[in-house]
């Protein structure tokens, strides 16, 4: 009878934890897309922070194919360039901010 509920809520608590983390990415997401740039002052917008995370996503792949046996331990850095002026630079995913390149 207490293995069942021990499942039960052992299910609901990993559940809850995809849905955390799911919206922790989203929240950074979100965050990016209504940042402004810093060069112009418009916002980055959906199309250019959807650009950075793919970016991201495609650097750690060719980093793990190249090294398949390393431990990673992944700084969340998307590359980021203004659709409206060209600015360029990393949207630090922990700390929710950006640098420019040259920082």
């Amino acid at each position: 009878m207490t293995v069942p509920i021990i499942f039960a809520v052992g299910g609901a608590a990993l559940l809850l934890f995809f849905f955390w983390l799911a919206w922790g990415v989203r929240q950074d997401f979100e965050t990016l897309v209504r940042m402004p740039c810093p060069a112009c002052s418009r916002p980055f917008g959906k199309e250019a922070a959807m650009a950075a995370r793919r970016l991201f996503q495609e650097e750690i792949a060719e980093w793990r194919q190249k090294n398949p046996s390393t431990r990673l331990r992944i700084v969340g850095r998307w590359p980021i360039q203004c659709p409206a002026c060209g600015f360029k630079g990393h949207y630090h995913v922990q700390d929710r901010r950006l640098l420019s390149d040259g920082q």
